[in-house]
């Protein structure tokens, strides 16, 4: 079985991939991104909470 090598992304990266994904399809963005489209969808429609508001306003500027 082959192992797949996991992608880390910080909050501004995502957020970033968000955005564009709001201009464009997301299979689009997942392409250059390199990732499933369902990463993408899932990102846009999750609607949790962030658990620590606060560190994530932080990371995000």
């Amino acid at each position: 079985m082959l192992s797949t090598k996991h992608k880390s992304y910080t909050v501004k990266q995502k957020l970033e991939i968000i955005s564009k994904s709001k201009e464009t399809s997301n299979k689009a963005i997942a392409k250059i991104y390199g990732i499933n489209h369902s990463q993408v969808s899932r990102s846009i429609s999750s609607g949790r909470k962030a658990a620590y508001p606060l560190a994530e306003k932080a990371l995000s500027q």
